[in-house]
This record gives structure tokens, sequence and C-alpha cells, in this order.
């Protein structure tokens, strides 16, 4: 998959999902997805510190030979912004907003600065590349959360062995497939969803 095509699918998730949470209620905005857990909203909140963190890793490495940015303490970020009691329409435009752009800025990456190198907080460089597709990976794992029990917006996981570079060999990842409105569309097929996360570590670097 090229990055062109990540921005593309990035695009299609946000708008989709941003339509479909404005039939989410205030209420159940207002509620852990599970047992002690984050609010929906907390977790979209979450997702808004995300892309700012990110935008700037991206914009850096497009300008940088290599790329060394502090993580950050998403929980505490969370917790001290107050998401918990925020404006629901104004987090949902925020998210919204900001991806757009993430999207547009994803797609001026040319090939030679993909594999510019990318250091977060202690853990292992990682490529330009990568870091967009674990944003992204990142992104459908909290949206998973928050939609988890929506009639408007639900996944479904294929599990395969293919590479995030589309070839047949490599580690497991899961296939996203958003379906909304009754209608099917692709999200992102070879991103290794809990792979990134996993070796980056959840809290702090995405």
């Amino acid at each position: 998959m090229e990055l062109s095509e990540l921005a593309e699918s990035l695009g299609r998730l946000t708008d989709a999902a941003s339509e479909a949470g404005t039939r989410v209620t205030e209420q159940e905005w207002r509620q852990p997805w599970a047992a002690g857990k984050w609010t929906r909203i907390e977790v979209l909140g979450h997702l808004v510190d995300s892309a700012a963190h990110n935008h700037q890793r991206f914009a850096r490495a497009l300008h940088e030979d290599s790329l060394a940015m502090p993580g950050y303490n998403g929980d505490a970020q969370v917790r001290v912004q107050r998401y918990a009691a925020a404006p629901i329409a104004a987090v949902v435009e925020a998210w919204r907003a900001q991806n757009r752009l993430i999207g547009y800025v994803l797609a001026q990456i040319p090939a030679d600065k993909e594999k510019t190198p990318c250091t977060i907080g202690a853990h292992a460089p990682i490529t330009l590349r990568e870091l967009a597709f674990d944003y992204v990976a990142h992104l459908e794992h909290h949206l998973r959360q928050i939609f988890a029990d929506s009639d408007t917006l639900k996944y479904r996981e294929w599990r395969g062995r293919r590479r995030v570079d589309g070839s047949s060999d490599g580690v497991d990842v899961s296939r996203i497939v958003l379906a909304t409105s009754g209608s099917l569309g692709e999200l992102n097929p070879y991103i290794a969803v809990g792979e990134g996360l996993k070796q980056r570590g959840h809290s702090g670097t995405v």
C-alpha cells in the first residue's frame, strides 16, 4: 500500500467515523467503552492528542535527516484537559479536522523520505513510513473501542499473513473492514494493528 492510498483510507475513515459519531448520544459518549476504561469522549480526546503529536512528527521528519522526539503521557493529558466533560461537538470536530489535514500531509511524503528514521522516546527507531501506518493503526484500534457496540459503525477482522508492504509472507495482521450505512468499504488492508502497538508501547508513543 502506498502512502497516498493510506492517506485516502484515512480520509474515508475520518469522514465515516465523524458522520457515525453524530448518531451517538451524549449519554453514550459519556459512558466508559468498557468497565474501568476511558469514556468514549475521553478515547476521542486521546485521539485528538495523538493527532497533534504525530502531525508534528510527520512534519519534522519531512525536513530533517532523522527524527528524535519524546513520547507523551496519554493518560495524564486526557485527565488534565478534562475530556470527560468536554463539549462533544468540539472534540469530534477537532478530531475530524486534524485527521483530514494529516491525510493531506501523509500524501505529500515523497518516496525518498519514507525511510527517514524516527525515534520516539526510548523506543527503537522506525521509518517514517512505519510511523504513518502505526498512527492509523492506533487510530483504528481506538475507534473500534468507541463504536464497538454501535449499529452505525462496525468492524470485522480478517486474519492473514501479509506484510505492511503487501507481500504475502510476514507477520499476522488484521484486515480492517468498515461497514457503515449498509455499505462495505476496505480500510488499510495491510496494517499490523496490534504489532506496532506492542513493539513501541501503547501509552506515550502514538
